[in-house]
């Protein structure tokens, strides 16, 4: 479905649908990476971990992190043990301008 609008003289058109997530159980101490960027507090090998699986799994931004927390051997981080809870990104697969594709995210 594409919704049309006019800004200026120039008419645009984006693609409307429903939020696409995806799941992840993630060490619960990484919500405030994801949540607010907040980089503070987290040692370098923490931050080159996060930002690995990150790099790896390219979720969209982070919506929601469901207050589940709990330890489990093994989360989609890796296969240690840690307080893990459920957190929800966006997926983000194309953006539009005129109709055309113009960035993959």
């Amino acid at each position: 479905m594409f919704n049309s609008y006019l800004v200026g003289s120039v008419c645009c058109e984006h693609r409307k649908s429903e939020m696409e997530t995806q799941e992840y159980r993630l060490p619960s101490h990484w919500a405030c990476y994801f949540i607010n960027g907040d980089l503070t507090g987290y040692e370098e090998s923490e931050l080159a971990e996060i930002e690995g699986w990150e790099l790896l799994h390219y979720p969209g931004p982070c919506v929601d992190v469901r207050d589940d927390v709990g330890f489990t051997w093994g989360g989609d981080d890796g296969p240690l043990g840690a307080d893990r809870s459920t957190f929800v990104f966006q997926v983000i697969e194309e953006a539009f301008a005129d109709g055309e594709v113009i960035g993959w995210y």
